[in-house]
């Protein structure tokens, strides 16, 4: 017997569409089916969240990803909270630079630390510690670590040679 279990990103791209569908479809779909209407604002808005073309490959136009948005196996990990944790566009586009599969651990790094990218990036103005001490567990594969190992001793348990640890405290 096999058993299924939905990745942090996948659980994460889960929670961002039902948010959307919610919040944002639910309260005009009857009146969109009975004018009619094409959904254009809806459509632009999951152009917004990275719904659109999540399979199809970047040099396409598309996130490059897999049809569940797979992230490699490799992981965000965060001992504290996010500027972005209740913003799910700006999650949404995290998730979107993190998960293309063709872009290099170094480059997708940069990328998401960089503050260029039309206002929402990872780093330590926009990652906040907290005051429990935090044990971050990565998986297989090359992670990303925001973590108080100096003044707060968050632990970083499986931290391999070539990950990235930034420090947030």
């Amino acid at each position: 017997m096999s058993h299924f279990q939905l990745t942090e990103e996948h659980e994460l791209m889960r929670k961002i569409a039902q948010e959307f569908a919610k919040t944002e479809v639910a309260p005009v779909s009857k009146a969109l089916d009975q004018a009619h209407e094409f959904p254009l604002a809806l459509v632009k808005r999951c152009a917004e969240l990275n719904f659109l073309g999540i399979p199809i490959p970047e040099e396409f136009g598309g996130a490059g990803a897999d049809t569940l948005t797979a992230g490699l196996g490799q992981s965000i990990l965060i001992a504290g909270s996010t500027a972005y944790d209740t913003d799910y566009a700006s999650l949404a586009k995290l998730m979107n630079i993190w998960g293309r599969r063709n872009v290099s651990y170094k480059n997708r790094v940069a990328a998401i630390t960089r503050t260029n990218l039309g206002g929402v990036y990872l780093n330590r103005n926009t990652v906040f510690g907290d005051t429990s001490i935090d044990k971050l567990t990565g998986g297989d594969s090359l992670d990303l670590f925001f973590a108080n190992t100096i003044t707060k001793k968050d632990a970083i348990l499986n931290r391999d040679r070539g990950e990235t640890l930034i420090s947030i405290g």
